[in-house]
């Protein structure tokens, strides 16, 4: 459980860092550590948030 909230303010500080865009390889990385504790998001968001990342929203 402490392990996914920490991912979670990871996710929260990049999606409030307003001064620049987070990286594909940054959300990646906190995608990738929510699927190693057997935390599977929506696909649908999850294309949303890449897709915003490279259209840099």
């Amino acid at each position: 459980m402490e392990r996914t909230q920490v991912i979670g303010r990871e996710l929260q500080t990049l999606a409030r860092a307003f001064d620049t865009t987070p990286s594909y390889v940054d959300f990646k990385q906190r995608l990738r550590a929510q699927h190693d504790l057997g935390l599977f998001p929506d696909d649908r968001l999850v294309r949303a948030v890449a897709m915003a990342i490279q259209r840099d929203i």
